[in-house]
Formats: C-alpha cells, sequence, structure tokens
C-alpha cells in the first residue's frame, strides 16, 4: 500500500488532479474522525479538515519522501487543531453522571454501526462510545492529542513525537497521563467489564 500511495502522491505533486482526489478519497474519513475526536464538534471539525485539506494540497510540493504522506498529513492536521485550540476558549465541563439535554452535544458523539441488529446491544454500544467520547473530551488537549493519535489513528510513540515535534519521552508521558486519567472517567465501565 506504501508503494501505491507513494506513486499517487508523487503524481499529485505534478498536478494531477485525479491523484489529489485519490488521496483525499483515501485519507477524509481519518482525518476528519481525528479532528473529530480532539474537538468534539461535527460543525468545528468539518472546518478544520477543510483547512487542513487546503494547507495540505498548497504545501504538497515541500514533501520530500512521498511514502511520509500519512504522518505528514497528521502533523499537518495536528498543528491546525492545535491552532485552533490555542484561540478557542476554554473547554466546558461536562458531567458523566447526567445527560446535558444540549441537542447539539448529541451531534458531536459519532455514531457506531452495528451489524448485529440487536437494538440493546447497538444502544448499549453507542453509550459506550459516547462515554469514551465525553471522557476524551475531558482530557487537555496535549495529552487527547497524543491518546487519539496513539489508540484511534494507530500511530506509534516515535511517529508522534516526530509529527508533534516533541521528545519520546514527553509522549510517553503525557500518554500515560492520559490513559490513567481515561481509567479514572472509564472505571465503573472498566469494573463492569
Amino acid at each position: 500500500m506504501k508503494v501505491i500511495v507513494g506513486e499517487v502522491v508523487s503524481r499529485a505533486q505534478k498536478g494531477e488532479r485525479a491523484a489529489q482526489r485519490e488521496l483525499y478519497d483515501q485519507y477524509a474519513d481519518a482525518i476528519f474522525g481525528y479532528v473529530l475526536n480532539l474537538v468534539g464538534s461535527r460543525e468545528e471539525a468539518v472546518e478544520l479538515a477543510q483547512e487542513i485539506w487546503l494547507r495540505a494540497f498548497r504545501r504538497l510540493h515541500t514533501l520530500r519522501d512521498p511514502q511520509a504522506f500519512h504522518a505528514w498529513l497528521f502533523q499537518i492536521a495536528a498543528n491546525v487543531v492545535r491552532d485552533r485550540l490555542k484561540r478557542a476558549k476554554p473547554p466546558t465541563m461536562v458531567s458523566l453522571n447526567q445527560p446535558s439535554g444540549d441537542d447539539e452535544d448529541e451531534e458531536r458523539v459519532p455514531e457506531v454501526a452495528d451489524a448485529s441488529g440487536d437494538p440493546s446491544k447497538a444502544a448499549a454500544q453507542n453509550e459506550l462510545q459516547q462515554r469514551i467520547q465525553e471522557a476524551l473530551k475531558r482530557l487537555p488537549p496535549e495529552r487527547r492529542e497524543v491518546v487519539i493519535l496513539h489508540h484511534l489513528e494507530g500511530f506509534d510513540v516515535r511517529e508522534i513525537a516526530d509529527q508533534l515535534g516533541i521528545a519520546v519521552g514527553t509522549v510517553k508521558s503525557r500518554l500515560g497521563r492520559g490513559r490513567a486519567r481515561m481509567r479514572e472517567l472509564l472505571a465503573d465501565l472498566i469494573e463492569a467489564a
């Protein structure tokens, strides 16, 4: 797959629109999911994803190793989101015990498809996904970013360090503290399992 991506990136760097579209089609969902997990708002995630793609295609000529497109794209995404979070107001604390009653918050949680057709399983899976999303929102942005990159996007510690321009030890520290806080926030779910 890396060879194919490298070839597509090389064609896109030469201005081939079909290759750019192919890259977008291949990575759009991953970028959107990553951003949504970081910011929690669909509307804001759509806006940021557009900014990420614009920036990526404007700077595509600067990418020296086409094989590194995946990590390079996520580094752009991390920088765009980090810039937005710096300008944003502090996040509002959300109770995990009481529903917010805010319809807008309900839209922020991605729905999880359940192929089993069992409504009770689908409801339980949706509740679990919502609890995880709420717990992620309560992490400080720098820890949330590392937890999402590692656990949801599958990057290893070294890749995260390279993408974020921080030391491997810093990534490990943020990841460990993020995991510990997630365990605290989701303790009742962990004990029930």
